[in-house]
């Protein structure tokens, strides 16, 4: 049983025995984004096997698709699309780069703020009274009297 809306002629187009679809005589590459609707399309280069995409991003996830093209002579085109694959390209993307950032301005400030209580702490504990008296009831020992006054 044939899924064609005209006769099936083995002289014009290739067909998958199995399932009825057209296995193609060329083919394109479309990605996008993952977040994204639009999909873009890059052509085969001039040897007909490799497809060569530029102008991705670094850190990016993208979906993938390559879609079998078979063109009829009348110049019909049609496209059966493989399954979307997902990858994610090598490097930093600009939204990991900023929060990054963003955590050491955090970190600077943190650390600029405790050597700034530390500076403050000291300067208020800096010529105070030591009250020796008490420090020496604290540990035990007699106070420390003055020299008693004969007259």
């Amino acid at each position: 049983m044939r899924f064609c809306s005209r006769p099936w002629s083995a002289e014009f187009a290739n067909y998958d025995e199995e399932s009825g679809a057209p296995v193609g005589n060329t083919f394109e590459v479309q990605y996008k984004p993952q977040n994204e609707d639009n999909w873009d399309t890059v052509k085969p280069s001039d040897d007909g096997l490799t497809v060569h995409v530029d102008g991705l991003n670094p850190g990016t996830k993208y979906d993938v698709r390559v879609a079998a093209l078979q063109v009829d002579p009348d110049g019909e085109t049609t496209k059966s699309f493989s399954s979307i694959s997902k990858i994610t390209t090598t490097g930093t993307s600009s939204r990991d780069r900023n929060i990054y950032l963003l955590i050491l301005i955090l970190l600077i400030l943190l650390l600029l703020l405790l050597i700034c209580c530390i500076c403050c702490v000291v300067c208020r504990h800096r010529g105070q009274n030591y009250p020796v008296s008490q420090r020496e009831r604290e540990q035990g020992r007699e106070p420390i009297l003055g020299k008693p006054d004969y007259k």
